[in-house]
């Protein structure tokens, strides 16, 4: 009798055991599906889906209908193409994490290349639509863009970077304008695709990863600049982000004292430095060649032996340069700059001033 209650017993248990673990499994599949439906859909609920999603990470050689749904998204933003897509499907592969990366890297994100809790609520963010009085690093990586198109200059960001405020909705509003996009003043899918396609490779406002890493292209023009002898995609005008920005900062308060001419901007570094012949520097993403300021206001070729040459501009250049950038050097042969200790003689800089930013 004994032996029977033992094993009525053990029955029972294992009996509850399987109940539970079937429960257990039921939940992880709901938790799934949940995530999958709450994670990256379009109907989403903002705030609320937000902090009801389960955060499940996806990475590389993750398959299922939640990686489907991501890639959906990328598709959407613009990082990933329908072709690209069918190629697989569900299917975390590498075009979908390089993708991802790119996102990641546009909003301030560290670039791991996993879809995890930050670039899901980021995701989440653009589902909503970013507008007025909104921020973080999505707000961020949208003012990058804009100033990288000259729709906002580095000046307007400074007091309120990763905030939207008044001035990004109307540098928005101008840019949905200009491409043919209902000037809502929200970004939303359509407005991220155009922003992306525009300037695939904004340049930062503040160094994001390694400061000494020659990533950072100068745009082909700008605020109070322009770009001369420039090679496809300015493969010859990367630089530091730091020295880039110290580029458009300098340019951009050109712009405020001469409307015409702008800077010439010319060679800088190829992308992770190294030998740039002709050049003996150009080595390490932060010299950059700049033509000296014509006198007729015109955007051309000039040297210190010639009658379109501008003594005065050139000096006011050297001065506005040195007063942006502590630490600066500046090579160029104008004997007066020279004495007036403005630049220093190096061979063959008659027709560019060469700056050396710090670093």
């Amino acid at each position: 009798m004994v032996t029977r209650k033992r094993s009525a017993a053990r029955k029972s248990g294992a009996a509850k055991k399987s109940v539970s673990k079937k429960s257990v499994s039921k939940k992880s599949r709901a938790a799934t599906k949940a995530f999958a439906s709450k994670s990256v859909s379009k109907k989403s609920g903002g705030a609320a889906d937000a902090a009801a999603a389960v955060e499940t990470v996806l990475r590389r050689r993750s398959e299922g209908p939640e990686v489907d749904k991501l890639q959906e998204e990328l598709c959407d933003l613009g990082y990933m193409t329908r072709a690209q897509k069918a190629e697989g499907p569900g299917k975390f592969g590498p075009l979908t994490e390089e993708a991802l990366r790119h996102f990641q890297r546009d909003n301030f994100i560290d670039d791991s290349g996993a879809y995890d809790v930050e670039t899901q609520e980021a995701i989440r963010h653009l589902n909503d639509g970013v507008k007025r009085d909104g921020e973080g690093k999505v707000v961020r990586g949208l003012q990058n863009r804009l100033v990288s198109l000259g729709f906002m200059t580095l000046g307007q960001t400074a007091s309120g970077q990763g905030k939207f405020g008044p001035q990004t909705e109307a540098a928005l509003i101008s840019f949905q304008q200009s491409h043919g996009i209902n000037p809502s003043g929200v970004l939303n899918d359509e407005t991220y695709r155009a922003l992306l396609a525009s300037v695939p490779a904004p340049v930062p406002q503040t160094d994001h990863g390694n400061p000494t890493s020659i990533d950072t292209v100068l745009p082909a023009e700008g605020r109070g600049f322009t770009t001369y002898r420039r090679e496809p995609g300015g493969a010859d005008q990367v630089g530091r982000a730091a020295t880039i920005r110290g580029v458009m900062q300098v340019a951009e308060e050109w712009s405020t004292l001469h409307a015409s001419p702008r800077l010439q901007i010319g060679d800088i570094s190829r992308r992770r430095g190294g030998p740039f012949p002709p050049h003996g520097s150009h080595r390490k993403g932060v010299d950059v060649d700049i033509r000296p300021v014509t006198n007729n206001g015109r955007e051309e070729p000039t040297n210190i032996h010639l009658g379109s040459y501008s003594h005065e501009l050139t000096k006011e250049l050297c001065q506005l340069i040195r007063r942006r950038v502590p630490g600066v050097r500046i090579f160029f042969n104008d004997p007066r700059l020279i004495s007036l200790g403005l630049t220093q003689r190096l061979a063959g800089h008659n027709d560019h001033l060469h700056v050396r930013f710090p670093g």
